[in-house]
């Protein structure tokens, strides 16, 4: 429980924290994307051939919240630098191990009467996740 402007405020039952560094946000929702690209040339005969083909890396949007009783300056701030340097990060969720993630972007949002901030979190893996024998709930 989080404690704001003498009240409580309790975070969403079904989240789970996660932590870049010294930022928790509790991610209510997650949308994980992979792809494999192929390339191909038109052949004499004016068929398609495959030439090329290779497996991207995974696309991770996570949504949820930053609760705070501070300004979101120093979320912001932070969040700029991780982007900025291109720091990796290693997280989980449900039975999947995400490492050497990067941020590619965010998108933060407040309310005035709200005490949190909205916010969605685009990051980038290189590698295949791997699976953990414990489940991380969502």
């Amino acid at each position: 429980m989080y404690t704001y402007d003498d009240s409580l405020f309790a975070p969403p039952a079904r989240c789970f924290p996660f932590t870049l560094k010294d930022i928790t946000i509790c991610i209510q929702s997650w949308q994980l994307s992979g792809q494999r690209l192929f390339a191909e040339q038109s052949a004499a005969d004016g068929s398609a051939v495959i030439t090329n083909t290779a497996q991207r890396g995974r696309q991770l949007v996570l949504d949820g919240i930053w609760i705070t009783d501070n300004d979101p300056d120093s979320l912001i701030l932070t969040l700029d630098e991780y982007i900025s340097s291109g720091e990796s990060f290693d997280f989980s969720v449900r039975k999947l191990h995400f490492s050497e993630c990067r941020i590619m972007k965010y998108s933060a949002s407040e309310k005035g009467d709200e005490p949190y901030v909205k916010l969605r979190l685009e990051l980038f893996s290189a590698a295949a996740p791997t699976e953990i024998s414990e489940e991380v709930s969502v």
